[in-house]
């Protein structure tokens, strides 16, 4: 089972992120990952890993619950589904 992390609210986010004066790709510099997978996780276009996010609220100084909440993916439960309805 895979564990990702789903934003709570964009603008929340962005709004954090300014006000420790920082632009996003300024933050993702000071947490070391990229900008441009900063960008796409502040955009909603990617759920980072726990670790990931981890690196993000302790970089903003908040708890992670308050700017992400937990996705699980579990492949098999997935692949077992698909394959259920492909049986007639």
């Amino acid at each position: 089972m895979r564990v990702k992390m789903k934003v709570i609210s964009s603008k929340n986010l962005r709004g954090l992120i300014a006000s420790k004066g920082y632009s996003i790709r300024d933050f993702s510099n000071h947490i070391s990952i990229s900008g441009a997978y900063m960008s796409d996780i502040v955009n909603e276009n990617k759920q980072p890993s726990a670790r990931i996010a981890w690196k993000i609220a302790q970089g903003l100084d908040v708890k992670i619950s308050d700017i992400f909440f937990t996705v699980y993916d579990d492949k098999s439960e997935t692949k077992e589904f698909k394959r259920s309805l492909a049986t007639p």
